[in-house]
């Protein structure tokens, strides 16, 4: 679970970066992106959770 958590908080990471590169009206600092990646990588295996344990 916490290798499946780094992987996931790592490409969420990569894509907030990538964004923020991209586009000049957004500027995140890093504690600001890594808090957001860690909040969305939470909030998408707690979400996956509940939609695997309703399909079985």
């Amino acid at each position: 679970m916490l290798i499946q958590f780094s992987i996931q908080s790592l490409s969420n990471w990569l894509c907030l970066f990538i964004v923020d590169i991209f586009m000049g009206g957004i500027t995140l600092t890093l504690k600001t992106g890594l808090i957001v990646t860690i909040l969305l990588t939470s909030f998408e295996m707690v979400f996956e959770d509940k939609e695997n344990k309703s399909e079985s």
